[in-house]
């Protein structure tokens, strides 16, 4: 056999639940393999957010993805554990979407002649 090998990666049981509420929220999901990245890119209302999924209450981040998520640029990644935990950060994403088109608003009133 020649040729890259690829092996699956391990994907947390509740994993299909939480991509289940995101897209049924209407973002588009992203699986992502990389060692100690993020499990998930998730696309909602203009913005990209990471998604740590973890399995239980007892799952902890590896060293590694503690390492990763602090030297982050971008906004801090979120650790979703459960569906309800989904279903919060799809609230929390809403909100944040909501403020920032009514702060885009109220710049466009702002600068209208």
């Amino acid at each position: 056999m020649t040729g890259p090998i690829y092996s699956l990666a391990h994907r947390d049981r509740a994993e299909a639940g939480i991509v289940r509420v995101f897209r049924d929220a209407g973002a588009t999901v992203l699986k992502h393999s990389g060692k100690d990245e993020p499990d998930l890119f998730v696309g909602f209302h203009g913005a990209w957010h990471a998604v740590e999924v973890k399995s239980g209450d007892k799952a902890k981040l590896s060293p590694g993805q503690i390492e990763w998520h602090a030297a982050c640029q971008g906004e801090p990644v979120q650790i979703a554990r459960s569906v309800e935990e989904a279903v919060h950060l799809v609230k929390v994403w809403r909100s944040a979407a909501a403020v920032q088109r009514e702060r885009d608003r109220r710049v466009d009133e702002m600068e209208a002649p």
